[in-house]
């Protein structure tokens, strides 16, 4: 009997009881059948030298039937036949699964020896790594941050990155690429995977190609920017740091990673340092009358932390605020909004689509009409200096600069109190 293989029928008839009990289905297959009527699938085994009969548990019905649980049980006789013990080789297969790291794990490792660490000089390995940890942060470890490292496959990196495209920020999805990239081969040289998932995935695949940008606003375009700035759907620090941005010419990153020891309120001076400036060039930004009210107002926000923008969404440590959350608040403008009023809001139809970036262009392209020399715009955004300039020219030009500054306050001044009479406008060159 104990040979005779168990029928689909008898395999139905089995019926709880009080108590767990245990029958025989042939060829080593048994089932458990628990006081809960739940069905567990065994094989019963004897390897060469055991004194008792071993249990592996296969599976429970419904998930697995009859038929599957004896396709199952053929592989496991296999493996005994062969002297392979299965029990042994599924706790040997699960203990190698917990030894390795999930994405967050290695991400966490990562980070502390590669993007934060430094070489054996004790310079830093990136400029730049906040940048990376963002991309991580907002798109990639949301999605498979508890995935275990050796889990992730090209696809599941083409979905995170078409996402990305999906809400139009496809300069975005190149950057988050480039990030996986140094991160997945990070891994790869440390032997936690042997292939690369983002291996193959180009930014043609994702993004597409990079076209700079010349974009730029126009006076009649920061007539409707300063009359509707105030109502971005974002909060008062954000708008601060939009203000701040478009004064001063400075990129974001260099603002949100800003520590209040770099803004000094008596001389009125915003000193970037090198550790935050693209160019490794620390830069000083002379600061007048406006820009100084709008980092007192960051001042009041700050509370006690010692960044020019705590990050609001934590609360128990100091963080910067997410500098794509800048872009994010901009973004939001061009898609149709009302007030409580039902009146729009929005400057969707009245400027072209622009980035927080191009505050940049648009302070050199309007200092530049007003001819104030190409050198000292270079100079307020901490641009390079080209050809004999860069070899015989290190001079700081402050005056220069915060007159410069101060002539754009005045210009932004004189478009405010203009704002009252926008007209619509169309693209500009």
């Amino acid at each position: 009997m104990a040979n005779k293989l168990m029928g689909v029928k008898e395999f139905e008839a089995l019926k709880k009881r009080d108590k767990e009990y245990t029958v025989s289905a042939g060829d080593g297959l048994s089932i458990r059948i628990l006081p809960s009527g739940n069905k567990i699938f065994q094989y019963r085994y004897k390897m060469p030298g055991d004194k008792y009969a071993k249990r592996l548990r296969l599976g429970s019905f419904p998930d697995m039937t009859l038929a599957k649980a004896r396709e199952s049980l053929s592989g496991y006789r296999a493996m005994v036949k062969s002297g392979i013990d299965p029990i042994e080789e599924k706790q040997e297969i699960i203990a190698k699964r917990r030894l390795e790291p999930t994405v967050n794990e290695a991400y966490e490792g990562y980070k502390k020896k590669y993007l934060f660490g430094h070489d054996k000089n004790g310079n830093p390995n990136l400029k730049a790594p906040g940048k990376q940890v963002e991309y991580f942060d907002r798109d990639v470890l949301p999605k498979i941050e508890n995935w275990k490292i050796t889990q992730v496959k090209g696809r599941h990196l083409v979905d995170i990155l078409d996402n990305i495209t999906n809400r139009g920020s496809h300069v975005s999805a190149n950057r988050t690429l480039s990030a996986m990239k140094t991160f997945f081969s990070w891994c790869v040289g440390r032997k936690l995977i042997s292939i690369d998932p983002s291996d193959g995935i180009k930014k043609k695949h994702v993004g597409g190609k990079e076209v700079s940008r010349k974009s730029y606003l126009s006076t009649d375009e920061l007539k409707v920017f300063w009359k509707k700035v105030d109502n971005i759907p974002s909060s008062r620090q954000i708008i601060l740091v939009i203000k701040i941005l478009l004064l001063t010419g400075q990129r974001v990153s260099e603002l949100v990673n800003a520590t209040w020891n770099h803004i000094d309120f008596e001389n009125r001076l915003w000193t970037v340092p090198e550790e935050l400036s693209k160019n490794d060039e620390p830069n000083k930004v002379p600061l007048h009358d406006d820009t100084i009210r709008y980092f007192e107002e960051l001042k009041m926000l700050a509370g006690n932390s010692r960044y020019v923008c705590q990050s609001p969404q934590v609360t128990d440590k100091e963080k910067p605020l997410l500098y794509w959350s800048v872009d994010k608040a901009l973004r939001r403008m061009f898609e149709e909004r009302l007030n409580k009023a039902g009146n729009r809001i929005d400057w969707k139809d009245d400027i072209i689509k622009f980035t927080v970036h191009d505050f940049r262009r648009t302070l050199a392209t309007h200092l530049g009409n007003a001819s104030v020399p190409p050198y000292v715009c270079e100079k307020i955004l901490n641009h390079k200096m080209t050809g004999m300039m860069a070899v015989y020219n290190s001079a700081e030009y402050l005056t220069e600069k915060s007159e410069a500054l101060l002539q754009w306050q005045e210009m932004i001044r004189q478009i405010r109190a203009e704002s009252d009479n926008v007209i619509s406008i169309h693209k500009t060159g």
